[in-house]
């Protein structure tokens, strides 16, 4: 893979086989557009292709990861039935190409993880944080629903309890609850968060190569994958199609906040 590709927000660069891809939208926290959940699917399923990629470090310029999926579009991308069908598809793509890419994948998180830059951080391997971060499911505020695999993933992350508390309370975690509830592999320094393939692959990896037939899988059956399927029906059904009565206004009004300081609960899904 070709060093240093850009696209409008997300950017990647190589060092030795390790991909850093940073989510570069500082101005609203990182939040997604919909063009960026595809091009992020589009770059990990091109990860997934390349022999030359060993591990793949996901994180976010200026300060936070991801405060989840930009609502100033919402209006436009998910204003009819149809259009948050194909909204939350390519959402689910996103996720599923994180969650499937054959190679070790490492959340680097600092600041804001909310909504779903919380749901790209559960579906990589391992993830690490510093002290400041924090972690929230605010999709309740806005009356929405998150996609069933999405649900899987952090129910895997965090655990059944620790998943209802967050997808019903909207709650948020820090880093050291995030770390007690196995979200989290360990709290780090900021400088760590740089290169932190450095510190969780020096065993050896970059020796090693691609290793898609030993690489550890999730666990998809059994009772967590049935509790994602539950959460994410409560919600559909409170919700209809996916935007809930009042979601566009309740996003309108919680917006400014991913435009600077420290957002609201529910101001990114």
């Amino acid at each position: 893979m070709d060093a240093n590709v850009q696209s409008d927000f997300l950017k990647t660069a190589v060092d030795g086989g390790v991909v850093t891809v940073t989510i570069d939208r500082p101005q609203r926290k990182n939040a997604m557009t919909q063009a960026m959940w595809r091009e992020m699917a589009r770059l990990f399923r091109a990860f997934a292709d390349d022999d030359a990629v060993r591990a793949v470090v996901l994180r976010g310029a200026g300060g936070d990861f991801c405060a989840g999926a930009d609502i100033g579009e919402f209006e436009t991308v998910r204003g009819s039935a149809d259009s948050a069908r194909l909204y939350e598809s390519e959402n689910s793509a996103a996720f599923a190409a994180v969650r499937d890419c054959p190679v070790p994948t490492i959340a680097a998180i600092g600041g804001i993880c909310f909504g779903g830059g919380f749901g790209m951080a559960a579906a990589c391997d391992i993830r690490i944080a510093a002290a400041d971060a924090v972690f929230s499911v605010p999709a309740a505020k806005l009356g929405l629903a998150y996609p069933v695999d999405a649900m899987a993933d952090i129910v895997h992350a965090v655990g059944p309890q620790v998943a209802r508390h967050m997808a019903y309370s909207a709650a948020r975690l820090d880093a050291a609850a995030a770390l007690s509830a196995g979200f989290l592999l360990e709290v780090v320094e900021r400088r760590v968060l740089e290169r932190p393939h450095r510190a969780q692959l020096r065993a050896g990896q970059r020796d090693t190569g691609r290793i898609p037939d030993c690489r550890l899988r999730r666990h998809q059956g059994g009772p967590r994958e049935e509790f994602s399927g539950r959460v994410g029906g409560r919600c559909r059904n409170r919700s209809g199609s996916g935007r809930g009565r009042g979601a566009t206004g309740c996003a309108r009004r919680h917006e400014q906040q991913q435009d600077g300081g420290q957002p609201e609960q529910g101001s990114a899904v």
